[in-house]
């Protein structure tokens, strides 16, 4: 998994900016544990001080919100060094500066990002300028390497410019911070207000709802399984769950009134309903249909998900008064 660190300098010594984005192993045996001469962390690139967010491309590709150049940098860590070496010499940076990103002054707040990867659309909080933009990831040419750094020696890295890009929203968020997507939503955290705001993607981004955590500071969100938002809470110092499904907020569907369970499934997938089911469909994050069939009146379903490649979908059911939808996780045992 990777970071992006908050900080001027990785060594805390007062040095030159020697810091950005890092990759982590998910293994006990590895992570936070002594090896090698630097600590435990598989890479670390040094051209994005202050760096905000970060959101995963491919591999290890990340993009990172660079609140030092305000602006977005893709690094591509291409083989990773391994735990506690220096290599760098292969990794490929490109540097994205047509806008400006401002952070926050205090350094406190996030500017957080997000890929749609089936849109190839990357969503990016512009906290100091209380927006959100998003800009295209296949567009631009590379444009002549940047006065800032390297630091240290790697394989590429250049400007890109000319690339698609414009601001989707840019009022009634007063400390923007974290962000999502799941199929058709867009979500934005409100670090002053605690609200989580839900947005229309298919509508020009048209504003659906807000759920109220109910304590300001909130900063990053993530939806998991079942529709629950993730949040931490930067004041309290805690992290908290919106139970439910607050996606599906517009006049044409309805509150989750089903349960699926295991989640992650590997053979079976069971589903409990509270109203009576009209049908169901399988998509993937895509929007690409999976499978879907008509359903007897029934308070129970077992869906058969062992033709299904391991990866999260999103499960509707069609109800007679609207439909609802909730995520779900195929694993393999």
């Amino acid at each position: 998994f990777g970071t992006s660190p908050g900080v001027y300098d990785a060594n805390h010594d007062g040095g030159q900016p020697f810091t950005g984005p890092s990759l982590w192993s998910s293994v006990d045996e590895i992570y936070a544990e002594p090896s090698g001469g630097n600590g435990s962390h598989l890479d670390m690139l040094h051209v994005s001080p202050y760096s905000q967010g970060m959101a995963h491309e491919v591999d290890n590709v990340y993009w990172v919100v660079d609140g030092n150049s305000n602006d977005i940098v893709r690094y591509d860590f291409a083989d990773d060094h391994g735990p506690g070496n220096s290599f760098h010499g292969d990794a490929i940076i490109y540097r994205y500066a047509d806008f400006e990103i401002a952070k926050d002054p205090n350094n406190h707040i996030v500017s957080h990002c997000v890929l749609d990867k089936s849109s190839n659309w990357l969503y990016v909080v512009d906290h100091g300028n209380a927006r959100v933009l998003r800009m295209d990831i296949t567009t631009g040419t590379i444009a002549g390497v940047p006065t800032f750094g390297p630091f240290e020696a790697v394989d590429e890295y250049n400007y890109v410019t000319g690339y698609t890009w414009e601001v989707i929203i840019d009022q009634d968020l007063v400390e923007p911070a974290g962000i999502d997507v799941v199929g058709n939503r867009l979500l934005v955290s409100d670090h002053a207000t605690g609200e989580v705001v839900i947005y229309d993607m298919d509508n020009s981004f048209e504003e659906l709802g807000r759920v109220a955590t109910g304590d300001p500071g909130i900063m990053g969100i993530k939806v998991g399984p079942w529709g629950r938002i993730w949040f931490v809470n930067a004041t309290t110092d805690e992290v908290g769950i919106i139970e439910g499904n607050p996606l599906i907020v517009d006049d044409k569907e309805v509150n989750l009134n089903f349960s699926v369970y295991p989640n992650p499934a590997s053979d079976v997938l069971n589903v409990s309903f509270e109203a009576t089911p009209i049908q169901y469909r399988i998509s993937s994050l895509q929007g690409d249909l999976v499978s879907q069939k008509r359903i007897k009146s029934s308070t129970q379903l077992q869906l058969d998900v062992r033709s299904l490649s391991a990866g999260t979908y999103i499960l509707t059911i069609l109800f007679e008064d609207g439909e609802s939808s909730t995520p779900f996780i195929v694993g393999r045992k």
